[in-house]
């Protein structure tokens, strides 16, 4: 019960963190370089936090599984 309310404050933090910016500061000064590059600036950041996403979705998915699995075996051997 103690690891479930450590995830929920964890989910709670993540969620209440204010927005980061996902480009590093040498690919935001060659994109705001100019004007195109501005108005195009919002885009990138969302494809960027969108690839992002498939890495962190294998990420959880492992990690769920073999905390199944632990917690099964658990359970099978007390």
């Amino acid at each position: 019960m103690k690891r479930l309310g450590v995830l929920v404050l964890a989910g709670f933090v993540q969620t209440a963190a204010p927005p980061a910016f996902a480009q590093c500061s040498l690919c935001r000064a060659a994109v705001e370089s100019s004007e195109e590059g501005r108005a195009m600036a919002g885009k990138l950041n969302r494809a960027i936090l969108l690839l992002l996403g498939a890495p962190l979705g294998v990420g959880a998915s492992v990690g769920f599984a073999v905390f199944r699995s632990r917690r099964r075996l658990r359970d099978l051997h007390p």
